[in-house]
């Protein structure tokens, strides 16, 4: 019975956790970094691959106690080597409660194997999706453990599969590509420091980066011209109330002529009314012309 990792099963793990020099912050606050690593804090500098895998050991010791101690089955090194992935990918609680280990106790491997399969879930964005990242990974894992050092030979022709109908369904669900993750905050003296870093090492970006010289003022430059000069309203309320006093005079001298032609009073009459009416058909023109001013230039108007 084996009872630890196995260099292929290290190469497994490490490849699909992926390494990370930088840290990158979960929704916690605390940081994964390396291959897989959890810590409170960010270190403070990028790691190297080498204390990368010092750390990935430490977590998977826990990993490999909890197997040996839960696990009843005999293994094989490929078959304790693709549990311990699956175990530190899903968590060792979420492990001792699945269906892998209860059915790899109850003695069918097989089962337990193609039980990896139901573990492909993610939440992104709140909602459990199942990610190409962890069908892969399943896969490798569920490969490795039933790899065998002399596969059972079965001639298709003598073994003519047929479809499973519950496997078909397993793998019809909607497949999401992994969630890009979000860098852990920097300082601004860190993104000051990796700026001057980069723009060492690329001169060329550092000057075209420069801010361009404000031009000088061009003392021949021609000035501003309006292609459209928008008139002022004519009509205030003081112009529309001379107006109206002006044409309410013409109107009384229009009937006061009125009034003397019925008296008789024939010059009275032309005295009166000529300019009374001259008057009010001026006050007149001039409102209604002032109104039309508003919707057409007063070019038109002369016209």
């Amino acid at each position: 019975m084996p009872t630890k990792l196995s260099a292929d099963g290290l190469a497994l793990i490490k490849r699909h956790e992926g390494f990370r020099a930088e840290p990158l912050m979960l929704a916690d606050g605390r940081v994964v970094v390396g291959h897989g690593h959890v810590q409170a804090v960010a270190p403070p500098a990028p790691i190297t691959e080498a204390e990368a895998e010092a750390l990935l050991k430490q977590d998977i010791a826990a990993v490999e106690t909890a197997i040996g101690a839960r696990v009843l089955a005999p293994l094989t090194q490929a078959q304790f080597d693709a549990l311990v992935s699956f175990a530190f990918s899903i968590g060792i609680d979420a492990f001792v409660k699945s269906d892998v280990l209860r059915r790899l106790n109850a003695g069918e491997p097989i089962a337990a194997a193609f039980a990896m399969d139901a573990w492909r879930k993610s939440r992104v964005n709140g909602e459990p999706q199942v990610l190409d990242a962890l069908v892969r990974r399943r896969s490798d894992e569920r490969a490795m453990f039933l790899s065998l050092e002399a596969p059972v030979a079965a001639a298709s022709a003598y073994v003519r599969p047929e479809l499973d109908h519950a496997a078909n369904l397993l793998g019809a669900s909607k497949v999401a590509a992994l969630p890009q993750p979000v860098s852990a905050p920097q300082t601004a003296d860190e993104e000051t420091r990796k700026l001057a870093e980069i723009l060492a090492r690329d001169p060329s970006t550092a000057h075209a980066l420069k801010a361009p010289p404000a031009p000088e003022p061009d003392d021949e430059e021609e000035p501003l011209m309006l292609t459209r000069v928008v008139p002022a309203a004519v009509n205030t309320p003081h112009d529309i109330t001379g107006l109206a006093l002006f044409g309410i005079a013409g109107a009384g001298l229009f009937a006061a002529g009125l009034v003397g032609l019925n008296q008789g009073k024939n010059g009275l009459f032309l005295l009166l009314t000529a300019p009374g009416a001259v008057m009010m058909v001026g006050a007149g023109w001039q409102l209604l012309r002032d109104r039309l001013g508003q919707f057409w230039p007063k070019d038109a108007l002369r016209g």
